[in-house]
């Protein structure tokens, strides 16, 4: 990879804001990064794609410490858009799940699938959409 012109890359740029603990990386900088591209990022994706690759649609970072402003890779895990924005009492589902549902789904066992995941015929149909 290149370096910019001013010398210093997205990625050393990314660090300097970071605040390491035992426990978690803090972002200290403001709620959005603007990495090699400058386009606005949030700084838990940044730190996502640096360390494992780029992100197919349909899927966001989250966090397993809970803490807002933590970007320390082994922190952060993907999850599906679709189960996020999904409203009902439904627990939080791993990217294995629902990659899972997606390929194996079939509309004549659609009761099967919802009641294994524990999710409403709504739910279920907007992880299959990905929606």
């Amino acid at each position: 990879m290149a370096r910019p012109k001013n010398g210093i890359t997205a990625a050393e740029r990314f660090w300097a804001n970071v605040e390491k603990s035992e426990d978690c990386w803090n972002w200290t900088a403001g709620s959005r990064f603007r990495g090699s591209d400058k386009k606005p990022i949030k700084p838990s994706r940044f730190s996502y794609v640096l360390h494992n690759g780029p992100i197919d649609s349909g899927f966001h970072v989250a966090r397993t410490c809970g803490s807002p402003k933590c970007v320390r890779p082994d922190h952060l895990r993907l999850e599906a858009t679709a189960v996020n924005n999904t409203v009902g009492e439904m627990d939080r589902l791993s990217t294995y799940q629902i990659e899972y549902i997606r390929k194996r789904y079939n509309p004549r066992e659609a009761d099967d699938f919802a009641e294994e995941f524990g999710l409403s015929h709504e739910q279920l149909y907007s992880i299959v959409r990905e929606v």
